[in-house]
C-alpha cells in the first residue's frame, strides 16, 4: 500500500515491546539488537504527513522568521471526565467544549474564507485523537471529506496523533505504545497518514524511554514545554533549547532526535495577548478612526517578546505558540486577532526584522534543517544524564510526587492493560485458527476496541 506516492509501513508501532525489554540495562543485547534494526525500518518507511514546502518568500538571511503555531492544548481527562471536556459539560469545574474547538476551527480553515478577508495561509496542528475520533464520528459526509482536503492540503497538520498526550515518568513503555498505535491506527485508516512530529508540551518531564520510542513512532522530532528551570536557563545562555538528542546509545546515531524546549512554555509569548474568548485580554483594535486604538501598544508587546527570545537561538528562525489549554472554541475570533498583528507587523519587517507566517512543527523544522546551521548534541552521558527529570519550576519546586501517589490506581492500569494484551492475543488465535466456531468476531472487536480506548485514556 502507498500514501501520497511513497510507502508505509504500519507495523513499527506493534513489534517494538520486545526490543525494549531489555532497555533500562543499556546493552548491546539479542533484543535491543532488533530494537536497532526495526528503528532502521521505521525511519526509512515511515511516511511524512502531507504538508506544504516552507517557502513564504525567498530565505533572506537578514530576516528572522517567526513560526505562528496556532494549537489548543486538551486534556484527555483532568478535572473533569472525558465526554464532559469534550461536550462542554459541567463548566462549573473548568470551562472547556472540544467539541466546539473542532466545530469552529475546521470551519475557520476553510480556504473560501480568503475571499472575505482571511489570511489563505491558515493553519492548524491537532493532537489529541480520543477527542478527535468522538467529533469524527459526528460528522456527515460531506464534513469528513472538507477535512480530508483540509489534511491533504496542510492546513490541518495531525501532531503527535497518540489517543493523549502520555505521562513519561509512571506510565509503562507498553502503555504508551499502546495508546499512541490505536491513535496512529486511527489516522492511518481514515487520512492514511502517519504522524512525524512529537508534541509533549504537558508532562512533567521527560524520560529518555519516551525519546526512544519516539524514533520508533516514526518521529523526526519532538516539541517539550517543560523541564527544569535551571536546565532551561543554562540552555538559554548556550543556544541549546533546541538540538539532538542521543536517546539510546546501543543503537548510536540511529536514535538521534532533533527535540526543542520551547522558549515561552506552550502558551501565548506575552501577557495581555491572548485572543481566546476564554481570556479576558483585550482584543485588537485596529482602526485609528475608533476609540481605544492599541494596534501600536499590541505589536510592541510581540516585538519585546521576539527580541527577548532571539539572542537564545541559532538560526533566523523563531517558533511562538498561538493557544493555550481548551482554546478556540471561537476560533474565526482568535484567527482574526492574530491575522490584524501579522499583517501589521509583516509591513514594517524592513524596520524591525521580523516576518510573521502561520506554521506548523514539521515546517518548522524543515525550515531549520535547510540552514545548515549545527545545533547541539545532548549526548547520553551528558553530567546531566540521559533524560529530563526531575522537572522543577522554581527552587525546591519539584514535581515529583505523582510518581509515587495514587498507588491502587496504577495497579489498576497495571492489572487491565495485561488484560488488554491477553484479550489481544486470544482474539488473534481464535480469528486465525477458527477455534471457537460460535465467536461473533465484530462483536468481540467491539469489546477490544472499548477496553483500547479506555486504557488509551
Amino acid at each position: 500500500r502507498r500514501v501520497h506516492g511513497r510507502a508505509r509501513q504500519p507495523f513499527c508501532l506493534s513489534v517494538i515491546v520486545t526490543a525494549l525489554s531489555s532497555r533500562r540495562n543499556h546493552v548491546r543485547s539479542p533484543k535491543m539488537q532488533i530494537g536497532g534494526v526495526l528503528l532502521l525500518l521505521c525511519s526509512v518507511l515511515a511516511v511524512h504527513a502531507t504538508s506544504k514546502e516552507f517557502n513564504p518568500l525567498k530565505n533572506d538571511g537578514n530576516v528572522t522568521y517567526v513560526h505562528l503555531i496556532a494549537h489548543t492544548h486538551d486534556d484527555i481527562g483532568w478535572l473533569k471526565t472525558v465526554d464532559q471536556y469534550f461536550a462542554g459539560l459541567r463548566n462549573d469545574i473548568q470551562w472547556a467544549n472540544v467539541k466546539a474547538i473542532l466545530d469552529t476551527t475546521v470551519r475557520a480553515l476553510n480556504p473560501k474564507d480568503a475571499e472575505l478577508g482571511a489570511d489563505p495561509s491558515r493553519k492548524f496542528i491537532y493532537v489529541e485523537m480520543g477527542f478527535f475520533w468522538r467529533w469524527w464520528r459526528q460528522q456527515n459526509d460531506a464534513m469528513k471529506a472538507y477535512v480530508k482536503t483540509l489534511v491533504t492540503d496542510g492546513r490541518l497538520e495531525f501532531i503527535n496523533g497518540g489517543w493523549c498526550m502520555h505521562d513519561e515518568a509512571a506510565a509503562h513503555f507498553a502503555d504508551m505504545i499502546d495508546q499512541m498505535t490505536l491513535g496512529h491506527t486511527f489516522l492511518d485508516r481514515t487520512f492514511g497518514i502517519q504522524p512525524t512530529v512529537g508534541w509533549q508540551i504537558d508532562p512533567f518531564g521527560h524520560s529518555s524511554t519516551n525519546g526512544y520510542l519516539s524514533k520508533l513512532f516514526g518521529f523526526d522530532g519532538v516539541f517539550f514545554g517543560r523541564i527544569d528551570f535551571m536546565d532551561k536557563r543554562k540552555r538559554e545562555q548556550d543556544q541549546s533549547l533546541e538540538m539532538i538528542w542521543q536517546t539510546e546509545p546501543s543503537i548510536g546515531r540511529n536514535s538521534s532526535l532533533y527535540t526543542q524546549i520551547m522558549q515561552y512554555h506552550y502558551c501565548e509569548p506575552a501577557q495581555g495577548m491572548c485572543f481566546d474568548e476564554r481570556c479576558n485580554d483585550p482584543v485588537i483594535q485596529d482602526d485609528p478612526r475608533l476609540d481605544d486604538y492599541n494596534m501600536d501598544k499590541m505589536a510592541d508587546k510581540m516585538l519585546t517578546a521576539l527580541n527577548k527570545m532571539k539572542p537564545f537561538w541559532r538560526t533566523n528562525h523563531l517558533l511562538i505558540t498561538l493557544g493555550c489549554d481548551f482554546h478556540y472554541s471561537n476560533a474565526h475570533h482568535n484567527f482574526y486577532n492574530h491575522e490584524k498583528l501579522m499583517k501589521y507587523l509583516n509591513e514594517r519587517t524592513a524596520v524591525h526584522g521580523y516576518h510573521l507566517l502561520y506554521s506548523t512543527p514539521s515546517l518548522y523544522m524543515k525550515a531549520v534543517k535547510d540552514t545548515d546551521i549545527p545545533l547541539p548534541t545532548k549526548a547520553f552521558n551528558e553530567p546531566t544524564g540521559d533524560d529530563f527529570f526531575p522537572y522543577a519550576d522554581y527552587y525546591h519546586n519539584y514535581w515529583a510526587g505523582y510518581f509515587t501517589t495514587r498507588a491502587n490506581f496504577k495497579r489498576y492500569v497495571r492489572e487491565y492493560s495485561n488484560v488488554l494484551k491477553s484479550y489481544e492475543k486470544m482474539l488473534a488465535v481464535a480469528k486465525v485458527t477458527g477455534s471457537i466456531p460460535s465467536l461473533d468476531l465484530s462483536a468481540a472487536y467491539r469489546a477490544l476496541f472499548a477496553l483500547r480506548e479506555s486504557m488509551g485514556v
